[in-house]
């Protein structure tokens, strides 16, 4: 519909049950007359009092670029693609050489600018698959480069040692990020392993002053893929025997679990050591890739039944096909698992109605408050589209305790044939790189 008949259906009747009917047919030859007319489909709907709003950066397996779109442009592909190429991995500042893979990055409190880790290839090096992690810009408002290190502060040499050393998803909080330190949670490593490891350890590091800090972990597992709440009180992070580059492995008697631990946002360091998350430490299952809701309440995780020795690879490529989407509340609880989970209805390949891999959940930066609930809303990539990975939003209402999830809503602006994962979503203002556009 156009945009001026979608607005005033939206600000008119988004508290009234809607149905829409869909009817398929066929024209003749002339081009006059349907035939072949299909019974109604009725599909019960409603509209959102609230809408989502910013970016979304997400990687690009088949250009090696990381991308991004405007959240609620439509300009349906394939004929005008709106995902704009925003970082290449030879453009990294940080780096010396080149960086061919940026997959594993995440948000920043600074719009401008993502945490990114990236597969190094440069000359010189004897560690051919080392992922180190850098701050990179994703615009140029400013004349800045895009992959330029922040000119507003000044990364030291030291911290650039540490952040050479991590292997896969750095985090910061926004309550750690500030004129006099800005700390980032990572998993780091000596040296890249030539298989599965179980050597990875948590480390904060502090931009400007270089420090790094342990983060205490359980036994001989390794703590990978962080995340750290707004409020900076608690660390998450998946906790398995092996990682392999920047993906959890999860391989038989590996179970992955989420731990937490607390810690102290005055002193820097942590104020605790981790403990399983209830609700996300099932036994009977295998939870990873953690993200923390903006508002520091709620957890996103993906989920994987576990069967012990015939346990699937949650880091594999091909995507597990079996992983789902669940949320918590922050602190533990009940799992609810998303609607939006669920296959499509008509699907193009009836294989991917059953097996479609859900999973990399990230939080829109900002919930929304109306008729006294709040909803939040999850990007996240699924292969339901004939196996394909494409970028799927899910709504989620929050009303006196009780969470209520919505189906899938297909991201239009994004190029249907190529495969698009770890998507992260904030306030920025997406440009488009010249060198890497892909409109």
């Amino acid at each position: 519909m156009s945009d001026d008949v979608w607005q005033a259906l939206r600000t008119h009747s988004y508290d009234k049950a809607l149905s829409c009917t869909v009817r398929t047919a066929h024209l003749d030859a002339g081009g006059t007359t349907l035939g072949h007319l299909s019974a109604p489909y009725v599909i019960d709907t409603g509209i959102l009092p609230v809408s989502a709003e910013g970016s979304i950066v997400y990687f690009t397996s088949s250009t090696g670029t990381l991308n991004g779109i405007s959240v609620g442009t439509e300009n349906a592909p394939p004929t005008a693609v709106s995902s704009y190429g925003v970082l290449r991995g030879d453009v990294l500042k940080q780096r010396s050489g080149k960086a061919n893979c940026v997959g594993c990055h995440t948000e920043t409190p600074d719009d401008n600018f993502v945490l990114v880790s990236s597969k190094f290839e440069g000359a010189g090096t004897t560690d051919g698959d080392w992922y180190g992690s850098s701050v990179a810009r994703i615009n140029a408002n400013d004349g800045s480069s895009f992959g330029a290190t922040p000119s507003s502060f000044a990364i030291s040499p030291l911290a650039q040692v540490e952040m050479g050393r991590g292997v896969g998803g750095t985090a910061s909080s926004k309550s750690l990020w500030d004129g006099s330190r800005k700390l980032v949670v990572g998993w780091f490593g000596e040296k890249q392993n030539t298989g599965f490891s179980s050597t990875r350890r948590l480390k904060t590091v502090d931009l400007l002053s270089g420090t790094a800090t342990e983060i205490p972990t359980i036994g001989s597992t390794a703590g990978v893929l962080p995340a750290w709440s707004a409020d900076g009180k608690t660390i998450y992070y998946t906790t398995t025997k092996y990682a392999f580059d920047a993906r959890v492995g999860g391989g038989p008697d590996d179970p992955a679990d989420i731990m937490a631990v607390p810690f102290n946002v005055a002193g820097g360091t942590a104020n605790g050591l981790p403990v399983p998350v209830n609700g996300a430490s099932d036994p009977q299952a295998q939870e990873f890739y953690p993200a923390v809701s903006p508002d520091s309440e709620w957890l996103g995780f993906n989920r994987i039944a576990y069967t012990g020795s015939v346990a699937p690879d949650v880091g594999a490529n091909p995507i597990n096909p079996e992983s789902n989407i669940a949320v918590i509340p922050a602190a533990g609880g009940a799992r609810h698992d998303l609607v939006a989970n669920d296959a499509m209805q008509c699907p193009t390949d009836v294989s991917t109605s059953v097996r479609q891999g859900n999973r990399w959940p990230k939080w829109a930066p900002t919930p929304k408050v109306a008729d006294g609930a709040k909803y939040y809303f999850v990007v996240f990539s699924s292969q339901r589209r004939v196996g394909v990975a494409q970028l799927y939003v899910a709504p989620i209402m929050v009303s006196n305790g009780v969470v209520t999830s919505y189906g899938a809503l297909y991201l239009r602006s994004q190029d249907p044939s190529t495969s698009n994962h770890t998507p992260v979503w904030s306030s920025a203002k997406v440009e488009s790189n010249p060198n890497v556009l892909v409109q």
